[in-house]
């Protein structure tokens, strides 16, 4: 997440710099951003897997006369590399979907007025991704490639999303190997989608390669905001789910209240409490779940609390 590279999004820098402005910028955030150093020191803290968002464009053929950049494949097999060097496990995650699965998010890279990704020649243009990075990127660090990041929930699209193209991505990597050697297909789980949609209604159930990313930003939720709520909130919060293995793919410590006393970073037990709340959170994660990533690894925003 670098400010500097990109504006509302990646289809806005375009816009709004040009194609060279933006393709340079693009080139030198790439370069520059994440070096190998950054994958050594998360396997120093005792890191274990690099959850790294993509967008559609990724896949160059797929872009058209859309305005995205070109030529960052070359850096993704580079930091793959480096994360297998460290040691490091990979999951890819379909973050930009073709025309955007929610409406007026950034992290899709159009800050669309609608989610239109939901019809079927934008899932086939989903499922030329998948086979892509599936034949691209085995075998191992790489262990998971996610269909398609937040889509837009409690609509009539997710029905048709879980009825069509779920199915569809699933095929789109499927494996003949009955171990599980193969790439694991990961869909948003079932409490993420607020159990509207359950994202196992139309799968192929007898397939091993299956997993589930739950996101959990207690910012968003009802509670009051408060430390002692967020902290109380966080020690009663179940994140159990009726799908299995599932990983909470995204948390923060960022507060809805991001100014206010209790939270504000410059406090003197600023560092202490925030600490705690993140050892409370990863602990109920580990007992709930099979794992987490923290959203985000690097950010110019000037909060590490991000998102």
């Amino acid at each position: 997440m670098a400010s500097t590279a990109w504006s509302t999004s990646e289809w806005d820098c375009f816009s709004g710099l040009g194609k060279v402005k933006a393709q340079a910028a693009f080139e030198s955030h790439w370069s520059s951003w994440i070096p190998e150093a950054d994958f050594t020191t998360m396997a120093s803290y005792g890191l274990n897997t690099v959850r790294i968002p993509l967008g559609y464009w990724i896949v160059e053929e797929l872009i058209g006369d859309d305005m995205f950049p070109t030529g960052g494949f070359k850096y993704l097999k580079q930091v793959v590399g480096w994360a297998k060097a460290a040691g490091l496990y990979v999951i890819l995650d379909l973050h930009g979907a073709p025309m955007a699965q929610d409406a007026e998010q950034p992290s899709t890279g159009q800050y669309a007025p609608t989610a239109a990704f939901y019809s079927d020649s934008n899932y086939a243009r989903a499922y030329i991704w998948l086979k892509n990075l599936w034949a691209l990127m085995l075998p191992e660090p790489v262990f998971a490639i996610e269909a398609v990041n937040e889509p837009g929930a409690q609509t009539s699209d997710d029905w048709d999303m879980v009825s069509t193209y779920y199915p569809g991505a699933q095929q789109a990597v499927e494996c003949s190997d009955t171990s599980f050697s193969c790439l694991a297909i990961q869909y948003m789980d079932i409490l993420w989608m607020d159990n509207s949609a359950d994202p196992t209604a139309s799968l192929n159930k007898t397939d091993k390669h299956v997993m589930f990313d739950d996101h959990n930003y207690i910012k968003y939720t009802s509670t009051a905001a408060t430390r002692e709520a967020y902290m109380k909130y966080t020690c009663t919060d179940s994140r159990k789910s009726s799908n299995a293995p599932v990983i909470v793919g995204e948390f923060s410590l960022s507060p809805a209240n991001e100014t206010g006393s209790e939270f504000a970073t410059s406090a003197s037990d600023a560092a202490s409490w925030y600490l705690e709340w993140s050892q409370a959170q990863m602990v109920m994660y580990e007992a709930q779940t099979a794992g987490w990533a923290f959203w985000s690894w690097k950010t110019d925003l000037g909060d590490q609390r991000e998102v």
